[in-house]
C-alpha cells in the first residue's frame, strides 16, 4: 500500500470520526437534504480571503494599542469554568485619532484553562467578542471574536512576561508566516459600577484562528487523533523544529494541544503552533516540563517531531540562520525586559545557533534523542 494511499485512508477515518462525534449536526444536515451541497470556493475567493486577513489592521503595526476596557471585573472573575459560555457587558474606550474618543460596546468572556484555574491567576484570560458592523474603521475592523492574553498576576514580573510571550510570536513571525501574530496592548480595566480604573496592564490581542487559516488558503479542522503521517509532512517538521528552538514541549498534535490544524483546499492537512508561554525562550518560573519526558527544565530542548538526520532538516535550517540577526536584534531593542532576561534569552537562542553548526550535537537533537518523544 503507498503512502498515499495510507494517508488518504487515515484522513478519511479522522474525518468520519468528527462526523460521528458530532450527531446533532448530522441529523441536523439530513432534515436538509433538498438544499444544494456547498460548493467549494473558487480560487479567486480564497485569493480574497487571503488579502483581507493578511491586511487586518490590529496585526499591521507594532506599537502597543492603548485602551480602557470596562466592565464589572468583579463578577467576571468569578467565571473559571472552562466549559463557560456566559457572557457580560462590557465597552472599549480609546483615542479616535481625530482628538475624540471611541466607545466601542462588546461582550466579555472568560477562557482559557491553565490560566483560568484561580489557583494559577488571580486575572482572567479574556476574549472580547464584537459586532463587525460596529468596528468599521477603526483598529479593530474585521474583528469579532478576539483573545485577549491578560496579565495572570499584578506584579512586574508578569508584566514582562506578557513581553517577553509577545517576543515569541514576533520570531516564529519572522521565521514563517504560517504562524500566529500578535499585537501588545496597554490595558486599563475599569470598574463599570463606579468608573474607577483598576489596573493599567499589558495585554497581548491574538489573531483569530479563521485568520491564520484564510492567509494560508484554508479553514480550521478540528480532527482529533492525527499522526505525523496524516497531515503535511514539511509542516510538521517546521512545526517541530520550531518547537525545539524556543524549548516549548508543551504540545500534542494528537490532543490538538496548543496546535491548530489548517485544511486546505486539496485537503492537506497544515499544522499550526501557538501558546509559547510554557518555552524555554519565554522562561516563566510556573513552566515545568511533563516528567515523562525525561528532561527537568523547559530550557532543556528536546525535539519532539519526525526523527530525521540533520541533513535532511538543512532546508529547514536556512530561516533561521538567515534570520539570526533580526531575532536578535528584537532582544536588543525592546523596551520593558529586564536586563538579566535580555542576556539568557539571547544566550539561549544562540545556543540553537550554535548546535545547527555543530554536526554531532544537530544528530542528537534530531535524530538520536528525539526517540524520546516519539508518537505525540
Amino acid at each position: 500500500m503507498g503512502l498515499k494511499t495510507t494517508r488518504q485512508r487515515s484522513l478519511l477515518v479522522l474525518a468520519l470520526g468528527a462526523l460521528l462525534a458530532t450527531p446533532n449536526a448530522a441529523f441536523a444536515q439530513d432534515q436538509k437534504e433538498d438544499k444544494a451541497p456547498k460548493e467549494p470556493p473558487t480560487p479567486e475567493k480564497i485569493a480574497e480571503w487571503k488579502k483581507e486577513a493578511e491586511a487586518r489592521m490590529l496585526f499591521t503595526s507594532d506599537s502597543p494599542v492603548e485602551l480602557k476596557l470596562v466592565g464589572n471585573f468583579k463578577a467576571i472573575s468569578k467565571d473559571r469554568d472552562t466549559l463557560s459560555t456566559k457572557e457580560f457587558w462590557g465597552e472599549v474606550q480609546m483615542a479616535d485619532g481625530k482628538g475624540g474618543e471611541l466607545k466601542i460596546p462588546v461582550q466579555l468572556r472568560t477562557r482559557g484553562h491553565y490560566r483560568l484555574a484561580n489557583r494559577n491567576c488571580s486575572f482572567v484570560p479574556l476574549r472580547l467578542d464584537f459586532k463587525k458592523a460596529e468596528v468599521k474603521e477603526t483598529v479593530f475592523d474585521g474583528q469579532d471574536k478576539l483573545k485577549l492574553v491578560t496579565h495572570c498576576n499584578s506584579n512586574a514580573l508578569y508584566e514582562e512576561y506578557m513581553i517577553r510571550e509577545y517576543l515569541a510570536y514576533k520570531v516564529h513571525n519572522l521565521i514563517t508566516p504560517r504562524s500566529y501574530r500578535a499585537r501588545m496592548a496597554k490595558v486599563t480595566y475599569v470598574d463599570s459600577a463606579t468608573g474607577t480604573p483598576i489596573e493599567t496592564r499589558n495585554g497581548i490581542f491574538m489573531e483569530h484562528e479563521d485568520d491564520v487559516a484564510k492567509r494560508m488558503e484554508g479553514e480550521i479542522a478540528e480532527l482529533r487523533g492525527a499522526l505525523f503521517d496524516d497531515v503535511d509532512a514539511n509542516q510538521i517538521l517546521e512545526v517541530a523544529i520550531f518547537e525545539a528552538f524556543v524549548g516549548n514541549t508543551d504540545w500534542s498534535l494528537s490532543a490538538l494541544h496548543n496546535i491548530r490544524l489548517v485544511r486546505q483546499q486539496n485537503m492537506t492537512i497544515m499544522p499550526v503552533a501557538y501558546d509559547l508561554d510554557f518555552s524555554g525562550l519565554v522562561g516563566t518560573r510556573y513552566s515545568t516540563p511533563d516528567p515523562r519526558l525525561g528532561i527537568r527544565s523547559v530550557k532543556e530542548r528536546l525535539y519532539r517531531g519526525p526523527c530525521k538526520e540533520p541533513e535532511e532538516l538543512a532546508p529547514f535550517f536556512g530561516a533561521y540562520r538567515d534570520k539570526k540577526d533580526a531575532i536578535l536584534k528584537l532582544y536588543d531593542e525592546t523596551p520593558g525586559l529586564d536586563g538579566r532576561y535580555r542576556s539568557d534569552a539571547k544566550a539561549f537562542l544562540n545556543q540553537w545557533f550554535k548546535m545547527l553548526d555543530t554536526p554531532r550535537d544537530a544528530k542528537w537533537m534530531f535524530k538520536e534523542n528525539c526517540k524520546l518523544a516519539v508518537g505525540t
